[in-house]
């Protein structure tokens, strides 16, 4: 006997009597139905496609019966599923016609309706429309009922996340009760689910399901909700921006439904007498596909234009690459970081000099930068080794006082690669006679017999040799005499009273590198 064969048998001995008939003539002819419709296009495979189908039911069972275990506040003693329905569905003729409504409701739906989930939902970007809200779920697929019917799974790792069973949830209802305004409430479902990720658990579902019912029944959201109360406001904001002015909910929503966005859309400072139409569509044409290249220059530029990276706290701060998840974590508020509105105020700078002129380039915008001085974010602006890290992140001891001493990490902690940036760029530019390692370490000349370590502090550099290497130290006493370098073997770089650099330290240094070869090669 397989396992659906075994559900059949004992779950019609746990419901009412007057319901037995009701359940033994629709599980094999219209539910069967309902979820074999999901796996036909694999009958000309090998793939066994009654028990497919039969997993299918009693996965969509699960999910069903999960859901009223939460929302009853139902205790469960015992998890086998047997005790499970019998303290579900025994003596309770409202939780198994909660079941039975909720399959003849997909049933209904398949029969008159198949494309219901696509009238709401999407996936892939070219099919945006105002109507629809796109899904950025793990191996998002736009029939949710489908996709729980095919992975619901609690005795595992659930491929069914909690995003997708409240968004079911929701569709569901919708079915059932042809609720006012929904494209509007779905949407702002999925924004709020997006955006307090870190609530959307187990423990809370209860608390989440309510949410749901109250935004579906234009309720306000009661005190305990779990969902994320910056972007509570920020929903507020875009609907009084729309109510105000209908053409702006296309480009506001197809700002929310963007990879780097999926919702929150406070990155882009909305307010009425914002041109939000296009700046809107310059967002969309720079950040235009979801893993690109180009995100490094649009970050160089964008850094050219001032220091935007976010403050994590404990000397870490955070700059945008080629990787979409690090600039959607920038473009999203959190009490967790700083730094957020200036973010958005240059961000804001940056797409303005598109709007002005559209004819422009990152290149351009990099090459343009005309202060008088040079802090360090010039550096990652003009120089491409302060840009190729994995995780985004930089650490500083002392940000504020000492900007120029840094390192950016190829990973969040220092025991991955990690480098000072400034020392990597004169390495690449003098690959010949300059190594560094991946560690932190200094950067290393070698010519011949001459080896000279070469340290940088927030204004100078400093050379050393090694202490044993009587070689390497007549060379540098000989570098200091010749006066390449100052009485204290170092390069000063000269700075403002604001302790910005008066001169690019990266081209002070390889100037010096390129006397240093000179002179030894001449020795």
């Amino acid at each position: 006997m397989t396992n659906f064969e075994h559900f059949k048998s004992q779950f019609s001995g746990i419901i009412p009597d007057s319901m037995v008939p009701i359940f033994n003539q629709k599980i094999d002819n219209q539910w069967s139905n309902l979820f074999w419709d999901i796996h036909k296009a694999n009958e000309s495979t090998n793939i066994d496609i009654a028990a497919e189908v039969d997993q299918s039911f009693l996965n969509f069972y699960q999910y069903i019966t999960d859901l009223l275990i939460t929302t009853k506040n139902i205790t469960i003693e015992d998890d086998y599923w047997q005790e499970v329905a019998n303290t579900v569905y025994r003596n309770n003729e409202r939780n198994v016609n909660y079941l039975f409504d909720a399959l003849d409701t997909f049933v209904n739906q398949q029969k008159n309706n198949p494309h219901y989930f696509f009238e709401y939902l999407y996936v892939s970007k070219t099919d945006f429309s105002v109507s629809k809200v796109r899904l950025f779920f793990n191996s998002a697929e736009t029939n949710l009922f489908y996709k729980c019917a095919q992975v619901y799974n609690i005795e595992q790792r659930n491929a069914f996340s909690i995003g997708e069973q409240l968004m079911l949830y929701a569709m569901m209802r919708h079915l059932q009760e042809d609720i006012v305004g929904f494209s509007d409430k779905i949407r702002k479902i999925r924004n709020l689910i997006i955006a307090s990720d870190d609530n959307i658990r187990k423990e809370y579902l209860k608390v989440l399901y309510k949410d749901i019912d109250n935004i579906l029944n234009d309720k306000n959201l009661e005190d305990d909700s779990q969902f994320s109360k910056q972007q509570l406001s920020e929903e507020s904001i875009k609907s009084n921006i729309i109510s105000n002015n209908q053409t702006l909910k296309s480009p506001i929503y197809k700002l929310e439904d963007h990879n780097l966005l999926r919702g929150s859309v406070s990155i882009m400072g909305l307010t009425e007498d914002n041109d939000i139409t296009s700046y809107a569509t310059m967002f969309d044409t720079i950040f235009s596909r979801d893993t690109d290249e180009s995100y490094k220059m649009i970050s160089r530029a964008m850094m050219s234009i001032d220091d935007y990276s976010q403050d994590y706290s404990y000397g870490k701060r955070r700059i945008g690459n080629n990787n979409a998840s690090i600039w959607r974590e920038l473009f999203t508020k959190s009490d967790r970081r700083k730094g957020f509105d200036n973010t958005r105020e240059i961000l804001q700078q940056y797409l303005k000099i598109f709007l002005d002129n559209p004819d422009t380039s990152n290149q351009s915008i990099i090459n343009n930068y005309s202060q008088e001085s040079y802090p360090w974010n010039y550096y990652f602006a003009k120089y491409s080794s302060f840009s190729n890290f994995k995780s985004g992140y930089y650490f500083w001891g002392q940000y504020k006082f000492k900007p120029y001493e840094c390192f950016m990490m190829n990973r969040k902690q220092f025991n991955g690669h990690h480098w000072n940036p400034f020392l990597l760029e004169l390495r690449n530019q003098h690959k010949n006679y300059c190594s560094i390692d991946d560690y932190g370490n200094d950067l290393q000349f070698a010519y011949e017999n001459c080896i000279l370590n070469i340290r940088m502090y927030n204004n100078n550099f400093e050379f050393y040799a090694p202490e044993e290497d009587s070689v390497s130290n007549i060379a540098i006493s000989r570098i200091i005499e010749h006066g390449i370098l100052d009485k204290n073997a170092s390069i000063v770089v000269p700075q403002d009273t604001e302790g910005y650099d008066l001169n690019d330290r990266i081209r002070l240094c390889s100037n010096t590198l390129l006397d240093i070869e000179r002179f030894l090669i001449d020795l």
